[in-house]
């Protein structure tokens, strides 16, 4: 956890380097606590290093949520490297994949407003914002008011 809270202070501070190396020092100590490896694939991804921020973004994932051996930042080994993988296609200028690693985030945490919001914004095909409206109503809450508006501006657009 002081691995984990020193990394985030360094990535706050824009000291990407400083954290990836804490944060590798921690996964060799501690190769079960995924939030080392989703905060390595951010640090990547501030760094515009592409291809190790989706390494790092889909070994997060495929690991899973920490177990109860470790205090974990929920979403850690699931929608938060989701959403980084989509943060990384976005900026890639890869539509699909985009679409669909926020989906995914949504998948694991429907209350997940950024990734909900990153949709919105997208200017996507007809054919492709109905196939993505249709999967979002099948795992949104639209009894959640955030959740409703941002569908109807995303039916709107």
């Amino acid at each position: 956890m002081v691995l984990r809270n020193l990394a985030l202070a360094l990535l706050h501070w824009e000291q990407n380097e400083e954290a990836l190396g804490i944060l590798r020092d921690g996964e060799r100590v501690y190769p079960a606590y995924v939030d080392l490896i989703y905060l390595a694939g951010l640090a990547f991804w501030k760094q515009k290093c592409y291809q190790e921020a989706l390494r790092e973004g889909f070994r997060a994932a495929e690991k899973g949520e920490a177990t109860l051996w470790f205090l974990s930042d929920p979403g850690s080994g699931s929608y938060k490297p989701a959403f980084l993988v989509g943060e990384v296609y976005r900026e890639k200028a890869a539509l699909n994949d985009t679409v669909t690693a926020y989906i995914s985030s949504l998948s694991y945490n429907p209350y997940f407003l950024p990734a909900l919001e990153k949709l919105v914004q997208m200017k996507l095909t007809p054919d492709t914002k109905e196939k993505v409206s249709d999967l979002l109503f099948q795992i949104l809450d639209l009894r959640e008011p955030a959740v409703k508006i941002l569908m109807e501006n995303f039916q709107n657009q």
